[in-house]
């Protein structure tokens, strides 16, 4: 007996490679594995959370713009950690921020500043309703 060479066998691998993860993706198409509306809730708050967590992480990226705008030496900024920052959300796209920042005053010295500001968001541009730099 002979084989031919250069021809191919069929193998099924790469079909049943794609069904299986087809099935992982979408879940809900087993019986039995479909989303509870408890697993549903606790979804959707995760992904709520999230989302707040991230416009309250831009708020404070965006205070920090506004702040270098007002120091003699911004390119010696540096801000408070996220994780050490008051960001507020007062609702209605505006946001208050307090935290601190370490800069070069005008004799070189580093100094710490805390700071506040109000700033409002709308769709895609932020606005400085107040930002203050809290010297003693």
């Amino acid at each position: 007996m002979t084989r031919e060479t250069g021809k191919k066998l069929w193998w099924p691998g790469p079909i049943i490679l794609i069904f299986v993860i087809i099935l992982i993706w979408f879940p809900g198409w087993i019986p039995g594995c479909e989303e509870t509306p408890e697993e549903k809730a606790a979804r959707e708050q995760r992904e709520a959370e999230t989302a707040a967590r991230t416009i309250a992480i831009e708020a404070y990226v965006m205070a920090e713009t506004f702040v270098k705008r007002q120091l003699r030496a911004p390119a010696t900024a540096k801000f408070a950690p996220f994780r050490e920052a008051i960001v507020s959300d007062l609702g209605d796209g505006r946001f208050f921020i307090a935290a601190y920042v370490d800069a070069e005053n005008a004799f070189g010295a580093l100094i710490r500043t805390p700071f506040q500001a109000t700033l409002r968001r709308e769709g895609d541009m932020w606005y400085a309703e107040s930002v203050e730099m809290i010297t003693e």
